[in-house]
């Protein structure tokens, strides 16, 4: 009975490990890596999405049965053929030339025989017959790209936007993964062009709501300044003049409007009043569930015995 509650025990410990590294979340900004290839090739996440590319990272384990099946069904490889970089390795003379693809080895404790299939710890040959960039970092790199991408399970595949943004969209085929890929933003182009990525909405109390978004310079010039205005339905409950300095394509900086009562569930609508070079990314959505806060909140009562002198 003992070994069995010391084993429930670990198991407990170990998925608690997990759920505390779910994945980013979708709409995040990506963090930046520079690590190296099997070939001694240094690639920088950020070179790609400034040069227009779109980026796929599989993050695989040689040991992880899901990871091999996936493998095996060569999505990536033909999303590379196709898509990837003009003069790549086996990539089409015919390529769309905007994407980027990655199979980065995740877990540390595996070795180079694993990654070409004569370890002891693999499923097989994860090498022979893959174009695409294959990356197996050491121990520390792999652990600390984990932990900025919040790698919980394996295989986890991201696409990054030009723009940084993150979205998680599994072993999917290669056709649904280019698919995914119209759902970014188009390059930055334009000479002026803010952008509003997400709503990050706050509440301090259960009837206050601390108004937040994301602004982003979309253009080749800097942004230095724009005004926002959040909406509760028709009504304006917050204007916000920005000033500062986003001198490059992509930075971002996160924007406090201001507060406002809410007293039901409530959708908030941010907009970019200055006008600029894309209309259309000038306006994001964010909603607070009050009932869901009522429901969770703890009603504390105190009572009160006098000592019947007043």
């Amino acid at each position: 009975m003992k070994k069995i509650l010391q084993l429930t025990a670990a198991a407990a410990l170990s998925l608690a490990a997990i759920d505390a590294k779910a994945q980013l979340p979708d709409g995040s900004i990506a963090p930046n890596w520079t690590l190296t290839d099997i070939n001694g090739v240094s690639h920088t996440l950020y070179s790609d999405l400034d040069a227009g590319k779109t980026v796929f990272i599989d993050v695989s384990a040689t040991w992880c049965g899901p990871c091999w099946s996936y493998h095996g069904t060569g999505a990536l490889d033909a999303l590379w053929a196709a898509h990837g970089p003009t003069g790549g390795a086996g990539v089409s003379p015919s390529t769309t030339n905007d994407v980027v693809v990655y199979f980065i080895e995740g877990d540390g404790a595996t070795n180079t025989a694993d990654l070409n299939g004569t370890g002891s710890n693999t499923q097989g040959d994860w090498v022979t017959g893959v174009d695409h960039y294959i990356i197996d970092p050491a121990a520390a790199a792999i652990n600390a790209f984990n932990t900025s991408y919040a790698i919980g399970y394996f295989p986890t595949v991201y696409m990054i936007c030009p723009n940084r943004i993150i979205k998680e969209v599994g072993a999917i085929s290669a056709t649904a993964l280019y698919t995914a890929k119209g759902t970014c933003p188009a390059p930055a182009a334009a000479a002026a062009d803010a952008t509003l990525l997400a709503s990050l909405i706050t509440v301090t109390t259960c009837d206050v709501a601390t108004l937040k978004t994301r602004l982003q310079n979309n253009s080749t010039s800097p942004l230095t300044s724009c005004t926002i205005i959040a909406k509760q339905g028709a009504t304006t409950v917050a204007t916000f003049p920005w000033t500062g300095s986003l001198p490059n394509a992509y930075d971002f900086v996160d924007v406090t409007l201001g507060t406002t009562p809410i007293t039901a569930n409530t959708t908030f609508t941010y907009s970019i009043t200055t006008t600029d070079a894309i209309a259309a990314n000038n306006t994001t959505t964010g909603t607070i569930n009050y009932s869901a806060l009522q429901a969770n909140s703890t009603a504390v009562t105190v009572k009160i015995t006098t000592d019947r002198y007043g």
